[in-house]
Protein backbone atom coordinates (compact mmCIF):
# COMPACT_ATOMS: atom_id res chain seq x y z
CA UNK A 1 0.00 0.00 0.00
CA UNK A 2 1.26 3.84 -0.49
CA UNK A 3 2.43 4.84 2.30
CA UNK A 4 1.04 8.23 2.36
CA UNK A 5 -2.37 6.82 1.65
CA UNK A 6 -2.03 4.24 4.58
CA UNK A 7 -0.73 7.38 6.90
CA UNK A 8 -3.92 9.07 6.25
CA UNK A 9 -6.34 5.90 7.23
CA UNK A 10 -4.11 5.41 10.39
CA UNK A 11 -4.65 9.30 11.28
CA UNK A 12 -8.21 9.79 10.10
CA UNK A 13 -9.91 6.52 9.02
CA UNK A 14 -10.37 3.85 6.44
CA UNK A 15 -13.62 4.85 5.58
CA UNK A 16 -12.71 8.62 4.09
CA UNK A 17 -10.48 6.96 1.24
CA UNK A 18 -11.51 4.61 -1.51
CA UNK A 19 -8.67 2.62 -3.47
CA UNK A 20 -8.15 -0.90 -5.21
CA UNK A 21 -11.39 -2.09 -6.68
CA UNK A 22 -13.78 0.51 -5.72
CA UNK A 23 -12.07 2.59 -7.44
CA UNK A 24 -13.14 1.18 -10.76
CA UNK A 25 -16.61 3.24 -9.89
CA UNK A 26 -14.44 6.60 -10.31
CA UNK A 27 -13.95 8.79 -12.93
CA UNK A 28 -11.60 12.06 -13.73
CA UNK A 29 -14.29 14.15 -15.81
CA UNK A 30 -18.22 13.92 -16.67
CA UNK A 31 -17.31 13.08 -20.22
CA UNK A 32 -15.26 10.12 -19.25
CA UNK A 33 -17.88 8.57 -16.60
CA UNK A 34 -17.02 4.93 -18.75
CA UNK A 35 -13.10 5.10 -17.86
CA UNK A 36 -12.33 3.98 -14.64
CA UNK A 37 -9.84 6.39 -13.02
CA UNK A 38 -6.58 5.52 -12.90
CA UNK A 39 -5.13 7.67 -9.73
CA UNK A 40 -4.06 5.82 -6.85
CA UNK A 41 -7.24 6.45 -4.08
CA UNK A 42 -9.53 9.29 -3.42
CA UNK A 43 -9.92 11.02 -0.32
CA UNK A 44 -12.94 12.45 0.65
CA UNK A 45 -12.43 14.81 3.82
CA UNK A 46 -15.59 15.98 5.82
CA UNK A 47 -13.94 19.15 6.90
CA UNK A 48 -11.31 21.35 6.99
CA UNK A 49 -9.60 20.12 9.63
CA UNK A 50 -9.18 16.50 8.11
CA UNK A 51 -8.46 17.75 4.56
CA UNK A 52 -5.43 20.21 6.47
CA UNK A 53 -4.12 16.61 7.92
CA UNK A 54 -4.36 14.51 5.25
CA UNK A 55 -2.78 17.76 2.91
CA UNK A 56 0.17 17.80 5.60
CA UNK A 57 0.89 14.44 5.27
CA UNK A 58 1.10 14.91 1.55
CA UNK A 59 3.51 17.11 1.79
CA UNK A 60 5.67 15.46 4.05
CA UNK A 61 6.18 12.54 1.36
CA UNK A 62 6.13 14.24 -1.21
CA UNK A 63 2.25 12.67 -2.98
CA UNK A 64 1.23 15.07 -5.67
CA UNK A 65 -2.86 15.42 -5.87
CA UNK A 66 -5.50 16.47 -7.57
CA UNK A 67 -8.57 18.49 -6.33
CA UNK A 68 -12.06 16.80 -7.96
CA UNK A 69 -15.17 19.04 -7.45
CA UNK A 70 -18.14 18.29 -9.49
CA UNK A 71 -15.81 17.03 -12.52
CA UNK A 72 -17.77 19.44 -15.15
CA UNK A 73 -14.74 21.77 -16.04
CA UNK A 74 -14.09 22.48 -20.13
CA UNK A 75 -9.90 22.70 -19.31
CA UNK A 76 -8.94 18.74 -18.04
CA UNK A 77 -8.11 20.27 -14.94
CA UNK A 78 -9.51 17.29 -12.70
CA UNK A 79 -7.22 14.67 -15.59
CA UNK A 80 -5.29 12.61 -13.23
CA UNK A 81 -2.05 10.07 -13.70
CA UNK A 82 -1.75 6.55 -12.15
CA UNK A 83 0.61 8.47 -9.12
CA UNK A 84 -1.68 10.79 -7.98
CA UNK A 85 -3.53 10.91 -5.28
CA UNK A 86 -7.30 12.65 -5.43
CA UNK A 87 -8.93 15.06 -3.11
CA UNK A 88 -12.55 14.91 -3.97
CA UNK A 89 -14.67 17.61 -2.05
CA UNK A 90 -18.26 15.67 -2.39
CA UNK A 91 -18.51 15.80 1.37
CA UNK A 92 -18.28 18.92 2.08
CA UNK A 93 -21.49 19.58 1.33
CA UNK A 94 -22.94 21.72 3.38
CA UNK A 95 -24.77 25.12 3.56
CA UNK A 96 -23.50 26.96 6.67
CA UNK A 97 -25.44 29.93 6.87
CA UNK A 98 -28.23 32.27 4.77
CA UNK A 99 -27.67 35.89 6.22
CA UNK A 100 -31.19 37.62 4.78
CA UNK A 101 -29.67 40.94 6.74
CA UNK A 102 -26.04 41.20 4.85
CA UNK A 103 -27.50 39.29 1.61
CA UNK A 104 -24.48 36.53 1.88
CA UNK A 105 -24.93 32.68 1.88
CA UNK A 106 -21.99 30.68 3.83
CA UNK A 107 -21.32 27.11 1.68
CA UNK A 108 -18.66 24.50 1.86
CA UNK A 109 -16.81 23.93 -1.20
CA UNK A 110 -19.21 20.89 -2.28
CA UNK A 111 -22.21 22.31 -2.13
CA UNK A 112 -23.90 21.91 -5.51
CA UNK A 113 -24.98 25.23 -7.47
CA UNK A 114 -28.37 24.28 -8.37
CA UNK A 115 -28.63 23.66 -4.25
CA UNK A 116 -27.48 27.27 -3.60
CA UNK A 117 -30.20 28.56 -5.60
CA UNK A 118 -33.28 26.16 -4.40
CA UNK A 119 -32.04 27.48 -0.93
CA UNK A 120 -31.77 31.05 -1.48
CA UNK A 121 -34.88 31.41 -3.32
CA UNK A 122 -36.48 30.57 -0.11
CA UNK A 123 -35.29 33.93 1.58
CA UNK A 124 -36.39 35.69 -1.71
CA UNK A 125 -32.44 36.34 -2.87
CA UNK A 126 -30.72 35.39 -5.68
CA UNK A 127 -27.51 34.36 -6.40
CA UNK A 128 -27.17 35.09 -9.83
CA UNK A 129 -24.40 32.58 -11.59
CA UNK A 130 -26.09 30.19 -13.88
CA UNK A 131 -25.12 28.10 -16.58
CA UNK A 132 -25.77 24.66 -17.93
CA UNK A 133 -23.95 22.57 -15.42
CA UNK A 134 -25.42 24.02 -12.50
CA UNK A 135 -26.62 20.38 -10.98
CA UNK A 136 -23.71 18.78 -10.91
CA UNK A 137 -21.10 21.45 -10.39
CA UNK A 138 -19.69 22.40 -6.66
CA UNK A 139 -18.76 25.73 -5.37
CA UNK A 140 -15.15 25.22 -4.70
CA UNK A 141 -14.58 24.23 -8.11
CA UNK A 142 -16.71 27.25 -9.85
CA UNK A 143 -14.65 29.86 -7.81
CA UNK A 144 -11.37 28.17 -8.16
CA UNK A 145 -12.32 28.30 -12.00
CA UNK A 146 -13.26 31.96 -11.52
CA UNK A 147 -16.49 30.78 -13.50
CA UNK A 148 -18.73 33.15 -15.71
CA UNK A 149 -22.53 31.77 -17.02
CA UNK A 150 -25.66 32.77 -18.57
CA UNK A 151 -25.63 36.50 -16.24
CA UNK A 152 -22.17 37.55 -16.96
CA UNK A 153 -22.48 40.77 -17.92
CA UNK A 154 -24.67 41.79 -15.99
CA UNK A 155 -23.69 40.82 -12.65
CA UNK A 156 -19.82 39.83 -13.44
CA UNK A 157 -17.78 36.68 -12.96
CA UNK A 158 -17.46 34.57 -9.47
CA UNK A 159 -14.79 37.40 -8.94
CA UNK A 160 -17.23 39.49 -8.30
CA UNK A 161 -19.71 37.26 -6.19
CA UNK A 162 -17.63 35.73 -3.52
CA UNK A 163 -16.62 37.97 -0.76
CA UNK A 164 -14.62 35.21 1.11
CA UNK A 165 -12.93 32.25 1.71
CA UNK A 166 -11.18 29.65 3.72
CA UNK A 167 -8.62 27.48 1.85
CA UNK A 168 -6.13 25.23 2.91
CA UNK A 169 -2.43 25.28 1.76
CA UNK A 170 -0.65 22.57 0.39
CA UNK A 171 1.30 22.09 3.65
CA UNK A 172 -1.62 21.80 5.94
CA UNK A 173 -1.63 25.87 6.92
CA UNK A 174 -5.66 26.59 7.21
CA UNK A 175 -6.02 30.43 5.61
CA UNK A 176 -9.23 31.97 6.52
CA UNK A 177 -11.19 34.92 5.82
CA UNK A 178 -14.45 34.54 5.54
CA UNK A 179 -15.75 38.34 5.44
CA UNK A 180 -19.33 39.34 4.63
CA UNK A 181 -18.43 42.76 3.84
CA UNK A 182 -18.17 44.70 0.75
CA UNK A 183 -16.27 47.60 1.61
CA UNK A 184 -12.97 45.44 3.10
CA UNK A 185 -9.24 48.01 3.05
CA UNK A 186 -7.66 45.67 5.65
CA UNK A 187 -4.60 44.79 4.03
CA UNK A 188 -4.04 42.12 1.48
CA UNK A 189 -7.28 40.91 -0.32
CA UNK A 190 -5.81 37.15 -0.29
CA UNK A 191 -8.92 35.58 -1.74
CA UNK A 192 -8.79 37.22 -5.53
CA UNK A 193 -5.46 35.46 -5.31
CA UNK A 194 -7.53 31.83 -5.02
CA UNK A 195 -10.15 32.84 -7.06
CA UNK A 196 -9.39 30.96 -10.21
CA UNK A 197 -6.07 29.93 -9.25
CA UNK A 198 -7.09 26.37 -10.40
CA UNK A 199 -5.96 24.77 -7.34
CA UNK A 200 -2.22 25.59 -7.58
CA UNK A 201 -2.33 27.67 -4.72
CA UNK A 202 -4.61 25.59 -2.47
CA UNK A 203 -8.01 24.23 -1.78
CA UNK A 204 -10.84 26.11 -1.05
CA UNK A 205 -13.39 24.75 1.40
CA UNK A 206 -15.59 27.17 2.45
CA UNK A 207 -16.78 30.52 0.92
CA UNK A 208 -18.86 33.56 1.44
CA UNK A 209 -21.46 34.75 -1.39
CA UNK A 210 -22.85 37.93 -2.52
CA UNK A 211 -26.61 37.48 -2.93
CA UNK A 212 -28.81 40.17 -4.23
CA UNK A 213 -32.66 40.72 -3.84
CA UNK A 214 -34.83 37.79 -6.37
CA UNK A 215 -35.99 39.68 -9.34
CA UNK A 216 -40.22 40.30 -9.44
CA UNK A 217 -40.00 39.49 -12.93
CA UNK A 218 -37.51 39.14 -15.85
CA UNK A 219 -37.88 40.20 -19.38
Amino acid sequence: MNTCIKRIEDALGKELVIKGNDMQSRYDHIWTMDKPSTALGVFLPRSTEELSVALKICNEEGQQVKVHGGLTNLVGGTETQSEDLVISLERLNKIIEIDPASRTATVEAGVILENVHEVVSEHDLLFPLNFGAKGSAQVGGIVSSNAGGLRVLRYGMTRNLVLGLEAVLADGTVISSLKKIIKDNSAYDLKQLFIGSEGTLGIITKVVLKLYEKPSSRC
